[in-house]
């Protein structure tokens, strides 16, 4: 994230589209925390969530994890592999 931290954290929707192997490679797992730790306050699509038994964990893990946050799975409407929402907000922004 380096150079883009501010530019990350400023943003109202963030698209997290990674490797998709969040066991072998936690980038997801990271990217997660360090939005919780820097105090985010907007939105984060998460694509490809019921990708693989990998994502399928990192999706229910964090929703699991990060409780004052609000996820949705959107995939009847995204992604056919699956889009997740993770409303760091507080719920001012989805309803």
């Amino acid at each position: 994230m380096g150079r883009h931290k501010r530019m990350i954290l400023a943003a109202p929707l963030v698209l997290l589209d990674t490797w998709h192997r969040p066991d072998d490679d936690p980038f997801e797992y990271d990217f997660v925390r360090f939005l919780d730790e820097s105090g985010f306050d907007g939105l984060l699509l998460c694509d490809d969530i019921h990708l693989n038994e990998q994502m399928e964990r990192w999706w229910k893990k964090t929703c699991d994890d990060y409780t004052q946050y609000s996820c949705h799975d959107l995939s009847h409407i995204g992604h056919v592999s699956g889009t997740g929402l993770i409303d760091f907000t507080g719920g001012s922004s989805v309803k």
